[in-house]
Formats: structure tokens, sequence, C-alpha cells
């Protein structure tokens, strides 16, 4: 932790939160665009449960990472004065537990970002309540990732909002082959 530094004005910095305590498909996107992120040379930092699955393979692949018990909002708040005072490019959340407490944090001015990216990996049974839509549809600065088309359907016949389909290493009118990281890479470096 003490050999973070902040990143520079000109520099795109990620913030990856993932609490997924499996070495599942959540896990695996999450590293490969946190990865392929940084093998363009932006900032990429990923917080993480300790001892599961996506902070034990983070830092292995040598991504700047921080460990906590349990995703909340006080945890991921002291995690992030760790970090020191700076901005994200993008925050991006693989779970429900982590986009609440960011949207809180960012709501509350604690944590600084403009943009907030969600990967909805799988759609509940259930329609999304009246209340969770608002609550889906709250936030213009929150984006939704799918990881495939049929996914997003799914979710949208259940109420969650119109989002990108993001298929790591698939997609190659979006994306090419990094030989070196064997990941595949957004050709525009601007966005996601």
């Amino acid at each position: 932790m003490k050999n973070m530094q902040k990143s520079s004005r000109n520099e795109l910095s990620f913030l990856h939160i993932n609490s997924n305590r499996w070495n599942s498909a959540i896990t695996e996107y999450s590293l490969n665009l946190a990865i392929s992120l940084q093998s363009v040379g932006s900032e990429n930092i990923a917080i993480g449960l300790r001892e599961k699955a996506f902070f034990k393979r983070a830092k292995k692949s040598e991504l700047k990472s921080i460990g906590l018990s349990r995703v909340h909002i006080l945890a991921l708040a002291n995690a992030l004065r760790r970090l020191g005072k700076r901005k994200f490019t993008a925050v991006l959340v693989y779970g429900g537990k982590e986009e609440v407490a960011v949207r809180v944090l960012v709501k509350i001015g604690f944590l600084k970002t403009s943009l907030i990216y969600r990967f909805k990996g799988e759609a509940s049974l259930r329609k999304a309540s009246p209340l969770k839509k608002n609550f889906l549809n709250s936030n213009e600065n929150v984006r939704y990732l799918y990881p495939s088309y049929y996914q997003q359907n799914r979710c949208l016949k259940l109420g969650y909002p119109l989002g990108d389909v993001l298929n790591l290493a698939t997609d190659t009118k979006k994306f090419f082959l990094n030989r070196k990281t064997s990941f595949a890479v957004e050709r525009e470096t601007e966005t996601i």
C-alpha cells in the first residue's frame, strides 16, 4: 500500500471493486478488464475480499490490490482513505453491495469519479420493484455493462437499464488482441 502513488492528471485511472467470493465468470471478467486496461497504460486498482479469488488473483497479476474483510461503506471508505485524495476516471463494480456503497460514497463526496460502471453478470429471476427501478435509474453517471446481448435482453425485461455489451476477447470490431498479455484491449483508450 505504501508504494501506491497518485495518478498523474493525464493518466486514466480505474478502480475495480469485486466482492465475489469464488473463481467465477464475474471474477474472470473483472480481472481481464483490469489487466487489459492496465496493458494500455492506465492505472488500475483492485479492491476485493481478502483471501478470496479476485483479490488473490489481482495481487498475483501485479495489479495494485487492497483486501477487505467485507464490502461495506465504512470498510471501503477506509481503503479509499489509504489511497489518498484522487479522482478516478471510472469506478467499475461487479456486484450489488459494491454498487450501493460506491453510489453512497460518490453522493457524499468521499469518492471522486464522474462515471460508475456496473457489470451485470446475472439477472435475478424477479422483476425489479418500482423502488429498485427508481434506484437503478437515479444516477445518469452509472452505466451498465453486460457480458452478452442475451444477458442484456434478460436484464432489460426485468427492468434493468440499457447498457453496453462488453465481450472481452471476442468482439473484434471493438477490441484487438494484445499478444503480449493475450487479453483483448479496446482500440480507443479514451473509453472503456
